[in-house]
């Protein structure tokens, strides 16, 4: 469990590339943290539109997948989801922000699209309240690749634009002079 699993090349906060090392068990307890703040059901359909090479997709994508026994496919980008969503009718999907304004601007939101997860950047609040105007959960979060890389997630009772949410099971953490550590 605690051996060499994956490595992730990032600048990460310092902007400093570097190789980031994850365990097997780093990456299993960080998409079972993910999964216990945003549940998902053996029913669920998920679509998705990033690359699972990154770290953010490898573990709220394909990681929560693997613990969930959901559905799953794979399509990259706006095009994708042009082609794919209507046929497969996703309840779930991770997107970034520009992505998500694309979507909502052609009025591509598919009635089965209960939840969405915002990655790379927060929503705005007119966006985040767009989405919630359709009936669509948007949760946002934070993270580092280096570590694993989910800290932080809202969950679907505590979707708020502007907010983070609550920091993920298994993390040690302090907050010094208004910065996260």
């Amino acid at each position: 469990p605690d051996a060499d699993a994956l490595v992730l090349w990032t600048s990460g906060t310092s902007g400093e590339p570097k190789g980031v090392v994850l365990s097997h068990r780093s990456l299993l307890h960080n998409a079972a943290a993910k999964l216990a703040a945003v549940s998902q059901l053996q029913t669920d359909r998920r679509l998705v539109l990033l690359s699972i090479a990154h770290g953010y997709a490898r573990t709220c994508d394909l990681g929560t997948w693997l613990l969930s026994g959901s559905c799953l496919a794979i399509t990259r980008g706006f095009e994708g989801w042009k082609r794919h969503a209507p046929k497969y009718q996703p309840t779930l999907a991770n997107m970034v922000p520009s992505l998500a304004d694309r979507i909502l601007d052609q009025s591509l939101v598919p009635k089965s699209l209960r939840m969405i997860g915002c990655g790379g950047a927060a929503m705005n609040e007119a966006q985040f309240l767009d989405w919630a105007d359709r009936d669509v959960t948007v949760i946002q979060g934070y993270g580092l690749t280096e570590a694993g890389p989910v800290i932080a997630s809202q969950s679907p009772e505590d979707s708020i634009p502007g907010h983070v949410g609550r920091i993920v099971q298994g993390w040690e953490h302090i907050i010094r002079a208004g910065r996260l550590f």
